[in-house]
C-alpha cells in the first residue's frame, strides 16, 4: 500500500525517476533510438517477462493480432518493445534531455504564483474545489491564459456578449468535473491510506476529509503524491491544457459567428451577456 501522504517530495519534481514511468510507447523509443544496447542482465530478462506477461493478459492485447498493430502503429518491433519493457525508468531519466512539457508544468505549479487570481468556485460546489486542491495551481494558470486570450479577442471586436472573466467562469465546470472523474479514485485511496496511518486529526469523517485536502494544497504533498501515479499526473496535465485550447477555440469561433447569430436569432439586437445554460 503507498504512503504517499507522509512522503516529502524531491526538492526538483523532475529529480525522481518515477516521472519517466509516464512516457508513451513511441517516446521510449524514439529515446533508445540509435543507442547501443548493452548486455541484458538476468534482472532485466526477468522484469521485460513479467512485463510482458502483463501486456499480454490485458484485453485486447490477449490476442496476438492485436499486440501486433499497436506495436506496428508505434513503429515498434517486437525486439524493440523487449528493449523498452527492459529499461527501468532510470535509465530513461538519464537518456531523456529536456524535461516533458508536462514534467515542467507539474514542476512549475509546485511554486504558487500569488499574482494569479484565486480559483473561483466550481458550480459543481465547494467539494470540487477543495479535491482539486492538488492542482489548484494548473487551473489557474490555465484560467489566466483563457482570460487573457479571450480579453484580446474582446478588444479587436467590440461588442462581443462575453469577456475574459466570464469566458473562465463559465467553461470551468467542465473542467472540474472532469478532472474529478480521473483522479476522485485515487485520492479515496490516499485518503483511507493517510487515515490507516493516523496522519489526519479529526473527531469525524468530514473533519478528516478536510484536513486531508488541506493537506493537498502543499506543493510537497501534491508532487509527492502524483509522483506515485505519474501517468494519473500527465493526463491531468493534458487534460487541462485541452481544456485551455478548447475553451480559446470556442470563444474564437462564437466571435467569428456572433453577427450572423445575432441577426438570424435576435433580429441583430444585442441579447445581453452570454450566460451558462
Amino acid at each position: 500500500m503507498p504512503e504517499v501522504i507522509s512522503r516529502k517530495a524531491p526538492e526538483s519534481l523532475a529529480d525522481h525517476p518515477a516521472w519517466y514511468s509516464a512516457l508513451t510507447l513511441g517516446e521510449r523509443r524514439r529515446v533508445l533510438s540509435g543507442r547501443e544496447q548493452s548486455p541484458v542482465t538476468d534482472e532485466e530478462r526477468q522484469l521485460v517477462e513479467r512485463r510482458l506477461a502483463r501486456w499480454r493478459k490485458a484485453a485486447p492485447f490477449d490476442q496476438e493480432a492485436a499486440l501486433e498493430r499497436r506495436l506496428s502503429a508505434e513503429q515498434v518491433t517486437l525486439d524493440g518493445f523487449t528493449r523498452v519493457l527492459g529499461t527501468k525508468a532510470e535509465e530513461l531519466r538519464a537518456l531523456v534531455g529536456e524535461l516533458p512539457d508536462w514534467l515542467s508544468a507539474l514542476q512549475e505549479s509546485a511554486t504558487r504564483d500569488d499574482d494569479l487570481p484565486p480559483m473561483p468556485e466550481p458550480p459543481s460546489g465547494r467539494q470540487a474545489s477543495h479535491v482539486l486542491a492538488a492542482v489548484e495551481p494548473l487551473i489557474r494558470r490555465a484560467l489566466a491564459e483563457v482570460r487573457d486570450r479571450v480579453d484580446h479577442l474582446v478588444s479587436r471586436e467590440p461588442g462581443l456578449p462575453f469577456d475574459g472573466e466570464r469566458a473562465a467562469r463559465m467553461l470551468l465546470d467542465p473542467l472540474a468535473i472532469s478532472l474529478l472523474s480521473m483522479v476522485s479514485r485515487t485520492f479515496v485511496l490516499e485518503l483511507n491510506v493517510a487515515r490507516m496511518q493516523g496522519v489526519l486529526p479529526g473527531a469525524s469523517p468530514e473533519e478528516r476529509f478536510a484536513r486531508f485536502c488541506e493537506r493537498l494544497k502543499d506543493p510537497a504533498v501534491a508532487g509527492a503524491l502524483f509522483c506515485e501515479y505519474p501517468v494519473l499526473a500527465r493526463q491531468v496535465v493534458l487534460a487541462i491544457w485541452q481544456w485551455r485550447d478548447f475553451a480559446v477555440e470556442f470563444f474564437e469561433r462564437l466571435a467569428t459567428d456572433w453577427t450572423p447569430i445575432r441577426e438570424s436569432f435576435f433580429l441583430g439586437r444585442d441579447p445581453g451577456p452570454l450566460e451558462s445554460a
